[in-house]
């Protein structure tokens, strides 16, 4: 999945991502998650996060929760808008199927020098890591201590993503 505020308010920079993940990788079921889907998937699949979802003072923490959840309930592949494939990703997943590696559910993309990144991710259905990866989420909402006004990007960081 891939997800901004509405499709039709996708800034142009970014209009042709969509398309070039679904010329690349034809055989997959593309989706993507306008704010108002993300916050219904919550309501109606994950009851129990609604209130942490809908009391985030910014919106790109309701846009980084909301993706593992579209993940852990549908599985596949999330990318930031701002990713543009260059070519299909399959050999990357099927690393998950080789001999050995039975056990992994998923795939974390890592930013240098910052660690694991939201920003590209792959699981299967209903992971047992990211299951309770997003049950920690409502323990990270003042990951400050109540200064996270004062910092409110690195507060972003530690409550719901990227890093």
């Amino acid at each position: 999945p891939q997800s901004y505020k509405s499709l039709s308010t996708l800034p142009p920079l970014w209009s042709a991502t969509p398309s070039r993940w679904q010329t690349l990788h034809p055989s997959y079921e593309y989706k993507f998650w306008s704010d108002d889907d993300n916050r219904r998937l919550i309501q109606n699949h994950y009851p129990w996060f609604l209130p942490t979802y809908d009391a985030y003072p910014a919106p790109i923490q309701r846009a980084d929760a909301a993706r593992y959840f579209a993940v852990l309930h549908h599985g596949g592949i999330y990318a930031d808008m701002d990713i543009m494939p260059i070519r299909n990703v399959d050999p990357l997943l099927e690393k998950m199927d080789l001999s050995g590696n039975e056990h992994k559910e998923m795939i974390v993309a890592e930013t240098y020098n910052l660690g694991l990144t939201n920003a590209l991710f792959a699981s299967v259905p209903n992971s047992t890591i990211l299951h309770r990866f997003v049950r920690e989420l409502p323990s990270h909402t003042r990951p400050l201590h109540g200064f996270e006004m004062f910092v409110p990007h690195f507060a972003v960081l530690l409550s719901t993503g990227p890093t």
